[in-house]
């Protein structure tokens, strides 16, 4: 009885062991936590940027990403402010090469909503725009260091817009569709 107890221990001690070296082989899903702020002096006044993204792996070479931009362009007349939401796809380049290996592609969904507000020393007169779109963008994720957590993320994308809704009761202006948002991607983050 003692010794059937022992052997069972003993294969229960094995088959933990080699289930967790198994485990810790594989590299594990990572959450990445990225930001960003500015603020650029402008024609009247200042532009403030405000930039928060969150990217969760899925596989060792994708991840899904969720990013929202706020900007606000202030003058003496006006103010704009523009809310841009971005769902994603990350897809990283399979690479022995160290430059390569943090490389990515991706394709996104953009949603805007763009308000403008006049104030000439008369009754606000406002118009606003929300439109949907779907854009492609590429980059690098580089580390400060080897097996460091904090890192920057640095890329290009173009998206191409339509309207959804647009409100040009009180607005002059002349809105022209499809329209295209650069993005810019320089955002400092850290994983866990």
């Amino acid at each position: 009885m003692k010794r059937r107890l022992v052997l069972l221990i003993i294969f229960f001690v094995l088959l933990t062991g080699n289930s967790k070296a198994q485990h810790i082989s594989e590299a594990p899903l990572k959450s990445y936590f990225k930001g960003m702020g500015y603020v650029l002096p402008g024609d009247e006044g200042f532009i403030y940027i405000g930039i928060l993204s969150y990217e969760r792996d899925i596989s060792s070479r994708s991840s899904l990403e969720l990013t929202a931009i706020y900007l606000s362009v202030g003058g003496e007349y006006y103010d704009d402010h523009i809310e841009v939401l971005y769902p994603g796809y990350k897809y990283y380049f399979p690479s022995k090469n160290t430059f390569f290996k943090k490389c990515w592609i991706g394709g996104y969904l953009a949603y805007s909503h763009l308000s403008t507000s006049y104030y000439d020393g008369k009754p606000i007169n406002g118009k606003y725009s929300n439109g949907i779109g779907a854009g492609l963008s590429f980059g690098r994720k580089t580390f400060f260091k080897k097996g460091g957590k904090v890192f920057f993320d640095l890329g290009i994308g173009l998206s191409v817009n339509t309207a959804l809704h647009t409100d040009k009761t009180n607005c002059t202006l002349t809105y022209e569709f499809p329209y295209y948002i650069p993005r810019i991607i320089f955002l400092l983050g850290f994983s866990n």
